[in-house]
């Protein structure tokens, strides 16, 4: 048998690192990739929101494209607001017109919080709030919109 040449071993090498360089590179988001998500019940859309929260994105807006009712929120986006308000922050609800209905939020979280047992998920959600948008005629959700905590330095230092 031959012995391989230092030719032959260059030539691997070469292929080698080409190949891994093609491999290993994932393109990063942009920053509208970042602020602009559409919610789909699917942990896609978990490792979408981690990631833009990781990313101390000032403000995510979450499209709801389907009819999504302000009553009947997902369990996955609704473990996101249990999340919020677990960690001291503010889920607020709105009419599309933008006025503020208060107190809405308590009579929607009792049931997804029994969900946060995947904490580990949600851990870039201390530094947001969250602001449901929804049709008064309707009760359906148009979009949800996190939105960085003035005060999220504090919970970054503790």
């Amino acid at each position: 048998m031959k012995g391989i040449s230092m030719k032959q071993i260059l030539v691997y090498l070469l292929a080698a690192l080409l190949f891994s360089g093609c491999v290993a590179s994932t393109p990063t988001k942009t920053q509208s990739e970042l602020e602009n998500l559409s919610f789909m019940d699917t942990s896609v859309f978990d490792q979408n929101l981690s990631e833009s929260m990781s990313a101390d994105t000032e403000n995510i807006n979450v499209a709801i494209t389907g009819p999504v009712s302000i009553n009947q929120i997902p369990k996955r986006l609704g473990k996101w607001l249990s999340m919020v308000v677990d960690k001291q922050g503010r889920v607020n609800v709105e009419p599309k017109t933008n006025t503020k209905v208060l107190g809405a939020v308590l009579g929607l979280l009792p049931t997804a919080y029994s969900f946060l047992k995947e904490e580990w998920s949600y851990g870039s959600v201390v530094n947001y709030n969250a602001t449901i948008f929804y049709e008064p005629e309707t009760g359906l959700i148009k979009k949800v919109v996190f939105t960085k905590r003035r005060d999220a330095q504090d919970f970054a230092t503790d």
